[in-house]
């Protein structure tokens, strides 16, 4: 019954995209996870640096496909550190939310402007 109390509190995270590139997965999972439990700037150098390490190693991937795939992975190892209160860990998912929203949106190309109509 304890147990069962304790399941309702713990992070649900979720899962990377079904149509998930294994070798792309292995390089998100790798770059998320020197992230680590980091707070305020730490944090947004550290997604900032792994944004753009990974988009430069996957130029094919889509901002959405690769924010779905680092949100999952980033909350995935923060749901197993059992060091940190659950709480945090949600005060860190928001963080990292933030940290991934900017990072993604300042590595996208620029839109361009539509061509005018002959």
């Amino acid at each position: 019954m304890l147990a069962a109390a304790f399941n309702v509190f713990a992070l649900d995270c979720p899962a990377p995209p079904v149509q998930a590139n294994k070798d792309w997965e292995t390089s998100v999972r790798a770059e998320v996870a020197k992230i680590g439990p980091v707070t305020g700037s730490q944090l947004e150098t550290r997604v900032k640096s792994a944004t753009n390490d990974l988009m430069g190693k996957l130029p094919g991937a889509d901002r959405l496909y690769l924010e779905q795939m680092m949100f999952s992975a980033y909350c995935s190892a923060l749901r197993g550190d059992n060091s940190i209160s659950e709480s945090a860990k949600a005060r860190q998912i928001l963080e990292y939310r933030r940290e991934l929203n900017k990072s993604l949106a300042a590595a996208a190309p620029p839109a361009q402007a539509p061509r005018p109509l002959p």
